[in-house]
């Protein structure tokens, strides 16, 4: 399945969770707290997960997610995390943004910079760092 009909389910879950918990008319004052959602392979291994502090949808529809991490698996094993204090996903237009500072972290590089955009485009990402953009490269990788 595809990473942004995932992230439109965690949408769901959250806007579940907030009705549940209170006002089902007032979503946007609603927060889930500690959320963590893993995404699956078709032999069960996990793909990625979304992991966050908090979660909020908001009445635009844009979900703000604090402490965002995003980790990325591969045969078992991370092979890339992504981390920012804040972001805002519009799972309609397939973009995750901020202008606070993010960290892309692999076992060959580390990238950092303040302000981002993700996009989702068939099934590819693509990250744009909009400012004070930082590769170091680390010994030993490829």
């Amino acid at each position: 399945m595809k990473v942004l009909q995932r992230i439109g389910i965690l949408a769901g879950i959250i806007a579940v969770s907030a009705v549940a918990a209170g006002d089902p008319l007032d979503l946007g004052s609603q927060i889930a707290k500690k959320i963590r959602y893993p995404d699956y392979d078709d032999k069960g291994q996990l793909k990625f997960e979304v992991l966050g502090d908090e979660a909020q949808v908001r009445p635009d529809g844009l979900i703000r997610i604090v402490n965002l991490k995003l980790i990325f698996y591969e045969e078992g094993r991370v092979v890339t995390e992504v981390t920012a204090p804040e972001c805002l996903l519009d799972r309609i237009k397939r973009i995750a943004a901020s202008t606070s500072d993010v960290c892309v972290a692999r076992s060959e590089m580390v990238l950092t910079g303040r302000g981002y955009e993700f996009t989702w485009v068939n099934n590819k990402g693509h990250l744009e760092i909009h400012n004070q953009a930082r590769v170091v490269l680390k010994r030993g990788g490829l």
